[in-house]
């Protein structure tokens, strides 16, 4: 079952038996791969990390301004501590996609090269 929707200002047509999003295909008729959205390149583990750091900044922001100097050091280094952890996810992630993509160029040079 296809269903199109528009976001941004382009048509993107969505398999919902199987939850992928596709942008339209190429001149083949065939789909492009499947598109991805706001923080779908993160874990499970990634979004936590970043939500809770993003937190805590801004909790160190506060604890700085009322003059908590010992609490602004303990959230500040907890909170560096998962922002690490977060973008340690989000790169990890990224260099798997670009592994993929690459190995997909391959078999399909291959691939082209046998016909």
């Amino acid at each position: 079952m296809l269903r199109i929707s528009y976001a941004l200002s382009r048509p993107v047509l969505r398999r919902t038996d199987i939850g992928e999003i596709h942008t339209p295909g190429n001149r083949h008729g065939e789909l492009d791969a499947p598109a991805r959205g706001v923080g779908e390149d993160m874990s499970g583990l990634g979004k936590w990390s970043l939500g809770i750091g993003i937190g805590l900044v801004v909790l160190v922001v506060l604890c700085r301004m009322l003059g908590l100097i010992p609490a602004t050091v303990i959230t500040g280094l907890l909170g560096v501590i998962a922002l690490g952890v977060a973008g340690y996810d989000a790169v990890y992630n990224w260099l798997d996609r670009a592994e993929l993509r690459r190995r997909g160029a391959a078999a399909r040079r291959d691939r082209e090269g046998r016909r």
